[in-house]
């Protein structure tokens, strides 16, 4: 790269941290306090910016994120470049609705909630909760997956979200802090973090005291013992497998589940698929799962831009 691709790069990047800070702590708090319409009419000014800057879901170290996004998902897909940017496009809309809904996250009601998603399976979740050793609730980084402990708490579900791995654990929780943060009075389970590794005692507490932990599935393994390989999207990755060696050891139900945006609906789905048989199956079939509705809805999905540095196999 040259100086001056490097200075760009640079200048780039500091842009988008200014604006992402001045969007997230400023901009974000005072739109969601307008009339549903026109705060409707900013989240659209403030996506738009974002596409026409070039990031992509926060990731500043990358040049032309954007451009990267748009092209892992024609090489995946097939798809042209008109139609991945579209795509795109509404990634970033629907993104910025997001963080729109999460400053107004404590003060949701149940019926609230109904408004802005649909949610089906959930009989899948209640019955495994009836054995009685917990679930581990496996997703991906796709559609507003901040308020699926939302979601499970105002139905009375003890809900805890796993945030491991250093810088990220804490933008993570950050996030996760601010898009599901719940009154007391309002719910009638628990939400809660958990700074730790899946094989701790606290997360082992928390499946003893019949409680749901969401494990993030797209992300890198921490560890060479505790991964195993998958295809996705005609790629060959490397997962991390240390939630699925912890189930298939202690018995403990793996339903996977994803959020996309359905557009028939206008609102978000919240899908919960049939527990993964961790004895006769395989990580292969949750990821099987994910693909189908990622390929009804890649708009959902929010690692595209960095889908080429997945572990290769």
């Amino acid at each position: 790269m040259s100086a001056r691709g490097g200075i760009i790069k640079s200048v780039r990047s500091w842009i988008y941290e200014l604006s992402s800070y001045i969007g997230f702590f400023v901009y974000i708090p005072l739109i969601s306090r307008l009339p549903k319409r026109l705060s409707d009419f900013a989240v659209g000014i403030k996506a738009g910016f974002r596409f026409r800057l070039g990031s992509y879901r926060g990731y500043v170290d990358r040049a032309n994120l954007k451009h990267i996004a748009i092209r892992n998902m024609m090489s995946a897909l097939n798809i042209n470049e008109k139609v991945a940017t579209r795509k795109i496009k509404k990634f970033m809309l629907l993104e910025v609705f997001a963080e729109r809904d999460g400053y107004i996250a404590d003060e949701l009601t149940e019926s609230d909630m109904e408004c802005r998603y649909h949610i089906s399976g959930i009989e899948n979740l209640e019955k495994a909760l009836k054995i009685g050793k917990g679930v581990i609730f496996s997703t991906v980084h796709a559609g507003n997956i901040g308020q699926i402990g939302l979601l499970l708490s105002l139905k009375g579900l003890d809900m805890y979200s796993l945030c491991d791995g250093g810088l990220l654990r804490k933008q993570n929780g950050r996030a996760i802090e601010l898009f599901a943060k719940l009154r007391l009075e309002k719910v009638r389970g628990n939400t809660g973090l958990l700074y730790s590794g899946i094989q701790s005692k606290e997360c082992l507490s928390v499946l003893k005291n019949n409680g749901v932990i969401l494990w993030m599935a797209d992300v890198p393994p921490t560890h060479p013992k505790r991964s195993q390989t998958i295809q996705l999207f005609g790629k060959s990755i490397v997962v991390n497998s240390s939630f699925w060696d912890l189930a298939k050891k202690r018995g403990v139900p793996i339903i996977p589940n994803i959020t996309v945006f359905d557009s028939r609906l206008g609102k978000y789905h919240l899908i919960i698929g049939h527990p993964v048989d961790t004895h006769n199956g395989s990580i292969q079939d949750m990821c099987n799962f994910f693909q189908q509705h990622l390929d009804a809805s890649p708009e959902s999905w929010a690692a595209w831009g960095i889908f080429d540095l997945f572990p290769s196999a």
